[in-house]
Protein backbone atom coordinates (compact mmCIF):
# COMPACT_ATOMS: atom_id res chain seq x y z
CA UNK A 1 0.00 0.00 0.00
CA UNK A 2 2.83 2.45 1.04
CA UNK A 3 4.57 1.74 -2.38
CA UNK A 4 0.95 2.46 -4.51
CA UNK A 5 0.77 5.83 -2.45
CA UNK A 6 4.61 6.87 -3.26
CA UNK A 7 3.82 5.76 -7.47
CA UNK A 8 0.59 7.85 -7.02
CA UNK A 9 2.45 11.09 -5.91
CA UNK A 10 4.66 10.87 -7.73
CA UNK A 11 2.86 10.83 -10.72
CA UNK A 12 0.27 13.69 -9.78
CA UNK A 13 3.35 15.68 -8.74
CA UNK A 14 4.24 15.41 -12.26
CA UNK A 15 0.77 16.15 -13.94
CA UNK A 16 0.70 19.46 -11.55
CA UNK A 17 3.65 20.64 -13.00
CA UNK A 18 3.26 19.98 -16.61
CA UNK A 19 -0.45 21.55 -16.58
CA UNK A 20 1.32 24.60 -15.00
CA UNK A 21 4.85 25.48 -15.88
CA UNK A 22 4.83 28.56 -14.57
CA UNK A 23 5.01 27.10 -11.25
CA UNK A 24 7.77 25.22 -9.83
CA UNK A 25 6.62 22.46 -7.91
CA UNK A 26 9.64 21.90 -6.61
CA UNK A 27 9.97 25.01 -5.07
CA UNK A 28 6.77 24.56 -3.19
CA UNK A 29 7.11 20.76 -1.94
CA UNK A 30 3.89 19.34 -0.49
CA UNK A 31 4.24 17.93 3.22
CA UNK A 32 5.65 14.14 3.21
CA UNK A 33 2.91 11.47 2.79
CA UNK A 34 1.90 8.53 4.27
CA UNK A 35 4.23 6.69 2.08
CA UNK A 36 7.36 7.88 4.41
CA UNK A 37 6.12 7.82 7.42
CA UNK A 38 5.15 11.49 7.34
CA UNK A 39 1.38 13.10 7.26
CA UNK A 40 -1.27 10.97 5.83
CA UNK A 41 -2.97 11.59 2.29
CA UNK A 42 -6.02 13.56 4.09
CA UNK A 43 -5.10 16.95 4.84
CA UNK A 44 -4.43 20.67 3.10
CA UNK A 45 -1.73 20.92 1.13
CA UNK A 46 0.00 24.59 1.99
CA UNK A 47 0.38 25.01 -1.62
CA UNK A 48 -3.25 24.63 -2.65
CA UNK A 49 -3.35 28.93 -2.45
CA UNK A 50 -1.05 29.05 -5.56
CA UNK A 51 -3.26 30.12 -8.71
CA UNK A 52 -3.70 26.70 -11.03
CA UNK A 53 -2.05 24.29 -8.32
CA UNK A 54 -3.76 21.38 -8.01
CA UNK A 55 -3.18 19.26 -5.00
CA UNK A 56 -1.57 15.88 -5.95
CA UNK A 57 -3.06 14.47 -3.14
CA UNK A 58 -6.09 15.10 -3.94
CA UNK A 59 -5.47 13.87 -7.41
CA UNK A 60 -4.04 10.65 -5.69
CA UNK A 61 -7.44 9.76 -4.97
CA UNK A 62 -8.56 9.64 -8.77
CA UNK A 63 -5.80 7.37 -9.60
CA UNK A 64 -2.96 7.44 -11.90
CA UNK A 65 -3.06 9.94 -15.34
CA UNK A 66 -3.65 7.78 -18.09
CA UNK A 67 -1.05 7.52 -19.55
CA UNK A 68 -3.19 8.56 -23.33
CA UNK A 69 -4.25 11.50 -21.28
CA UNK A 70 -0.50 12.26 -20.56
CA UNK A 71 0.52 11.91 -23.90
CA UNK A 72 -2.28 14.38 -25.14
CA UNK A 73 -1.03 16.52 -21.95
CA UNK A 74 2.89 16.42 -22.63
CA UNK A 75 1.87 17.25 -26.90
CA UNK A 76 -0.35 20.03 -26.24
CA UNK A 77 2.24 21.84 -23.70
CA UNK A 78 5.24 21.18 -25.12
CA UNK A 79 3.77 22.60 -28.99
CA UNK A 80 3.38 25.53 -26.81
CA UNK A 81 6.94 26.80 -26.50
CA UNK A 82 8.91 28.27 -23.97
CA UNK A 83 8.97 32.34 -23.88
CA UNK A 84 11.53 33.80 -26.01
CA UNK A 85 11.67 37.04 -24.11
CA UNK A 86 11.68 38.41 -20.64
CA UNK A 87 8.43 40.24 -21.50
CA UNK A 88 7.07 37.09 -22.66
CA UNK A 89 8.31 35.09 -19.39
CA UNK A 90 6.26 37.88 -17.52
CA UNK A 91 3.16 37.43 -19.12
CA UNK A 92 3.26 33.91 -18.68
CA UNK A 93 3.86 34.21 -14.79
CA UNK A 94 0.76 37.09 -15.35
CA UNK A 95 -1.15 34.69 -16.84
CA UNK A 96 -1.03 32.11 -14.06
CA UNK A 97 -2.22 34.58 -11.52
CA UNK A 98 -4.66 34.81 -13.91
CA UNK A 99 -3.53 38.42 -14.32
CA UNK A 100 -4.20 40.16 -17.89
CA UNK A 101 -1.08 43.08 -18.28
CA UNK A 102 -2.72 46.43 -19.32
CA UNK A 103 -0.66 48.50 -21.82
CA UNK A 104 1.70 50.97 -19.89
CA UNK A 105 4.29 53.22 -21.30
CA UNK A 106 7.42 53.48 -19.55
CA UNK A 107 9.07 56.00 -22.28
CA UNK A 108 12.94 56.26 -23.01
CA UNK A 109 14.78 54.67 -19.92
CA UNK A 110 18.37 55.73 -19.25
CA UNK A 111 20.73 54.83 -16.78
CA UNK A 112 19.98 57.32 -14.34
CA UNK A 113 16.39 56.87 -14.35
CA UNK A 114 14.58 56.16 -11.59
CA UNK A 115 11.46 54.80 -11.92
CA UNK A 116 8.41 53.46 -8.93
CA UNK A 117 6.12 51.12 -11.20
CA UNK A 118 2.31 50.76 -9.93
CA UNK A 119 0.59 47.96 -11.78
CA UNK A 120 0.93 44.86 -13.44
CA UNK A 121 1.29 46.07 -16.60
CA UNK A 122 3.65 48.71 -15.72
CA UNK A 123 5.75 45.87 -14.53
CA UNK A 124 5.73 43.70 -17.91
CA UNK A 125 6.39 47.60 -19.58
CA UNK A 126 9.48 48.05 -17.89
CA UNK A 127 10.54 44.82 -18.15
CA UNK A 128 10.34 44.46 -21.76
CA UNK A 129 12.44 48.21 -21.66
CA UNK A 130 14.94 47.36 -19.77
CA UNK A 131 15.59 43.89 -21.72
CA UNK A 132 15.78 46.13 -25.07
CA UNK A 133 17.96 48.36 -22.97
CA UNK A 134 21.85 49.30 -22.49
CA UNK A 135 23.61 49.98 -18.86
CA UNK A 136 20.06 49.84 -17.16
CA UNK A 137 20.46 48.57 -13.51
CA UNK A 138 16.87 47.15 -12.54
CA UNK A 139 17.64 46.40 -9.04
CA UNK A 140 19.35 50.02 -8.92
CA UNK A 141 16.84 52.12 -10.42
CA UNK A 142 13.45 50.44 -9.90
CA UNK A 143 11.06 50.40 -7.31
CA UNK A 144 7.82 48.61 -7.11
CA UNK A 145 4.78 49.70 -5.29
CA UNK A 146 2.37 46.05 -5.05
CA UNK A 147 0.40 44.69 -2.19
CA UNK A 148 -1.72 41.66 -3.75
CA UNK A 149 0.03 38.62 -4.13
CA UNK A 150 0.15 38.02 -8.13
CA UNK A 151 1.75 41.54 -7.96
CA UNK A 152 4.60 41.19 -5.72
CA UNK A 153 5.06 38.02 -7.59
CA UNK A 154 5.52 39.62 -10.72
CA UNK A 155 7.70 42.61 -9.51
CA UNK A 156 9.90 40.35 -8.12
CA UNK A 157 10.53 37.87 -11.01
CA UNK A 158 11.81 41.14 -13.14
CA UNK A 159 15.12 40.72 -11.14
CA UNK A 160 15.39 36.69 -11.94
CA UNK A 161 14.32 38.02 -15.48
CA UNK A 162 16.90 40.38 -16.07
CA UNK A 163 19.62 38.72 -14.55
CA UNK A 164 20.10 41.65 -11.60
CA UNK A 165 22.24 41.06 -8.95
CA UNK A 166 19.54 42.18 -6.43
CA UNK A 167 16.23 41.49 -5.68
CA UNK A 168 13.28 43.69 -6.76
CA UNK A 169 12.72 46.67 -4.30
CA UNK A 170 9.61 45.85 -3.47
CA UNK A 171 6.95 47.93 -1.03
CA UNK A 172 3.14 46.83 0.38
CA UNK A 173 0.68 49.69 -0.12
CA UNK A 174 1.04 50.82 3.63
CA UNK A 175 5.27 50.01 3.46
CA UNK A 176 6.46 52.53 1.04
CA UNK A 177 9.16 54.97 2.12
CA UNK A 178 8.58 58.49 2.16
CA UNK A 179 12.19 59.25 0.88
CA UNK A 180 11.43 57.24 -2.61
CA UNK A 181 12.18 59.07 -5.73
CA UNK A 182 11.36 58.61 -9.84
CA UNK A 183 9.18 58.74 -12.48
CA UNK A 184 5.72 57.42 -11.30
CA UNK A 185 4.46 54.35 -14.15
CA UNK A 186 1.13 53.79 -13.50
CA UNK A 187 -1.06 50.95 -15.49
CA UNK A 188 -4.83 50.79 -15.56
CA UNK A 189 -4.74 47.23 -14.03
CA UNK A 190 -2.63 48.85 -10.47
CA UNK A 191 -4.40 47.95 -7.42
CA UNK A 192 -6.57 50.77 -5.93
CA UNK A 193 -4.46 50.89 -2.35
CA UNK A 194 -1.00 51.01 -4.45
CA UNK A 195 -2.11 53.99 -6.87
CA UNK A 196 -3.39 55.59 -3.78
CA UNK A 197 0.12 54.87 -2.01
CA UNK A 198 2.17 56.14 -5.15
CA UNK A 199 0.10 59.64 -5.48
CA UNK A 200 2.55 61.63 -3.29
CA UNK A 201 4.89 60.77 -6.01
CA UNK A 202 3.41 61.64 -8.91
CA UNK A 203 4.80 65.26 -10.40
Amino acid sequence: MASRLCSLNATCSTRSSLRNPALSFEANPPPKSGCDGGLPLRGINEAEHLPGFQSPRAEAARGPLDPVDAEELWRELAGEGAPDSPAAAARAIAEAWKLSPSPADVGAVAPSDKLILVGPGAVVAAIEAFAAGTDLDWAEQVAVIATPPGHRHLAAAGAALLNATKATRLFSADGVPAELSGRVVLSDDADAADRAAAEPFQK
